[in-house]
């Protein structure tokens, strides 16, 4: 079976990913590394570049390309698996279906400190000093970003519950 664009991959990996099932598949796994690796980068310069603009009270041209790329590259890979049904976690008894909840349940609120505690330390904290503000301890604001973050957790639960599907064994449906 031929893939799509393989004969441009094949120029960028230097593998023969056309017939040989091992080459392509180091081909995929060598691009989807440097895909890692630039999506880290680009994220790492917006930042700088965000902060940057702070410190000096504008708003550039590159902060703004940066957030645009980053933004389209993420909506193609959320199109993509969503197409492709990648990110879908089927599971074929109900021990396992509430074992997969839990285990949800647990990073979802691990992702919501996470969050609310970044955007706490980043917003009230580091660009207030990048802006040149003294940085001074609200308890209101400390009370939002933690709403913040459990509405974060909390949607990102209910959205990653969507993708575990409990399959019949008699059926093979999917309920």
């Amino acid at each position: 079976m031929k893939f799509k664009y393989s004969k441009l991959m094949s120029t960028f990996v230097g593998l023969e990913m056309e017939d040989d099932e091992y080459q392509r598949q180091m081909g995929f796994e060598i691009l989807t590394n440097a895909f890692n690796y630039i999506f880290f980068l680009l994220c790492s310069l917006m930042l700088i570049s965000l902060f940057w603009d702070i410190m000096h009270q504008t708003i550039s041209v590159g902060t703004i390309l940066f957030f645009i790329i980053l933004q389209v590259s993420s909506i193609i890979l959320l199109n993509k698996s969503r197409k492709n049904q990648a990110a879908i976690t089927e599971v074929y008894s109900d021990e396992e279906y509430n074992e997969e909840i839990h285990k949800l349940r647990k990073s979802s609120i691990k992702i919501g400190l996470y969050w609310g505690t970044t955007m706490y330390i980043t917003m009230e904290i580091i660009f207030k000093i990048a802006a040149g503000e003294k940085f001074e301890f609200s308890f209101f604001n400390l009370i939002i970003w933690i709403l913040g973050g459990a509405l974060f957790g909390t949607m990102m639960y209910y959205a990653s519950k969507l993708k575990v599907k409990k399959i019949s064994n008699d059926e093979g449906d999917i309920e």
